[in-house]
């Protein structure tokens, strides 16, 4: 299923979607209260779900919303299930430490 969307990264998407493209620094006013760095960490993670474009023109990048953002952030909402335990036993019988072989 993969990484869901959270809710910043949405909220920039929201964002993109009502003011059109932007930069980091149209979503640093829009956002005073994340840092700079973590708005930049945001719209890597965007990108990398597909929710977010980024386009570079002389060293400035512009970040778009997807057209169908939405539809690509609830197909990622994952819901929280029980892990079943399993028993883990080691297959490991080689050597484990150097004292293991009588080194001293």
């Amino acid at each position: 299923m993969g990484r869901k969307a959270g809710q910043r990264i949405r909220d920039i998407c929201e964002q993109l979607e009502q003011s059109g493209p932007q930069g980091i620094s149209e979503l640093r006013a829009a956002f005073p209260e994340v840092e700079r760095s973590n708005l930049g960490k945001y719209c890597s993670r965007g990108i990398g779900l597909g929710l977010i474009t980024a386009e570079t023109y002389a060293y400035r990048r512009t970040f778009t919303v997807a057209h169908d953002w939405r539809e690509i952030a609830d197909k990622r909402r994952t819901t929280k299930e029980a892990v079943q335990e399993t028993a883990h036993t080691s297959k490991w019988y080689g050597v484990n430490s150097i004292f293991s072989i009588g080194a001293t």
